[in-house]
């Protein structure tokens, strides 16, 4: 694996990683702006009338952390393996699958590794759009989730990266580098995610010394989510314009160096005034399966 160009040497660095631990899965190296883990401890105070001890009593719950990252797309890292291992295997998931590690080293100086275990990821949200002033739209990604292990130090922690050379194939992706199907004319598309992730009753017995009641598990229950897709008045084809929904896809990147992300959409609120002026419309809609079973939202490649 290799870094994006300008590889630190000295001063800040670091990194975020994450592992499926579904066979097969691969350390992925995610080029984020932004990561953050918000762990509660589990304890809460409990004061007891006519106790003397009342500001002593406390109640532990079983801990379930919390995170969340900012990233820009870069298709040659963010497979088509990755997005499926995170937000569509949802169906027939128990608390024994779809799990994933998380490490982050927060500089390049060999400050200290944190190693999340157990993580799932609860949601995937982006944004891609024609920018007015004609500069650069990169395509911004954000996920969230949440991880029963916090902070774990009985998971074998992943391999750090080492310096390579720049990433190829165009590095960030952004709206240039986009095509749509499905509708005509679209100028933005924001995207919401969510797999339906919560825990399940129970704890388990943890060697967590810092957070001693994990919960039992988390499980990602359904796909659903909202897209939003901005288009001309005028446009000739605008899903959901009779009533009926449609398929839509967003292809970024190139053939053999790019991802299609697939939507079954049904309309939920047409013809929305815009930022954009009046010349333009705002359609929003909800993913829906088209029997059930089928997954509403699909990744693949170009």
């Amino acid at each position: 694996m290799t870094l994006a160009a300008g590889e630190i040497t000295s001063g800040r660095g670091g990194y975020t990683a994450t592992k499926s631990n579904e066979t097969g899965g691969v350390v992925v190296y995610l080029p984020k702006q932004s990561f953050s883990v918000t762990v509660p401890t589990g304890k809460v105070p409990v004061p007891l009338v006519n106790n003397n001890g009342a500001t002593a009593n406390n109640a532990q719950a079983p801990v379930i952390g919390n995170f969340q990252m900012s990233l820009p797309f870069i298709s040659e890292i963010m497979t088509t393996a990755w997005f499926t291992r995170a937000f569509c295997s949802t169906t027939y998931d128990t608390d024994a699958h779809n799990y994933h590690t998380l490490q982050n080293c927060p500089d390049g100086n060999g400050g200290a590794t944190d190693v999340h275990a157990l993580a799932k990821f609860a949601s995937l949200s982006f944004n891609l759009e024609w920018n007015l002033s004609g500069m650069a739209q990169a395509m911004g990604m954000r996920a969230s989730g949440m991880i029963i292990d916090p902070y774990s130090g009985s998971v074998t922690a992943l391999t750090a990266p080492t310096a390579g050379t720049a990433l190829s194939l165009g590095n960030v992706k952004g709206f240039a580098q986009s095509g749509f199907s499905g509708a005509t004319d679209v100028v933005s598309v924001t995207a919401n995610i969510f797999t339906g992730l919560a825990p399940t009753a129970g704890t388990r017995t943890g060697t967590n010394s810092r957070y001693p009641v994990l919960n039992k598990g988390l499980i990602q229950n359904e796909q659903t989510g909202n897209v939003t897709i901005v288009q001309p008045r005028t446009t000739t084809t605008i899903i959901g314009a009779t009533g009926a929904g449609g398929a839509f896809s967003v292809s970024v990147g190139s053939v053999g160096a790019g991802r299609i992300f697939t939507f079954a959409l049904q309309p939920a609120v047409m013809n929305q005034t815009c930022g954009l002026g009046p010349n333009y419309v705002s359609n929003t809609y909800f993913l829906q399966s088209v029997d059930g079973s089928t997954l509403p939202f699909s990744v693949s490649d170009m």
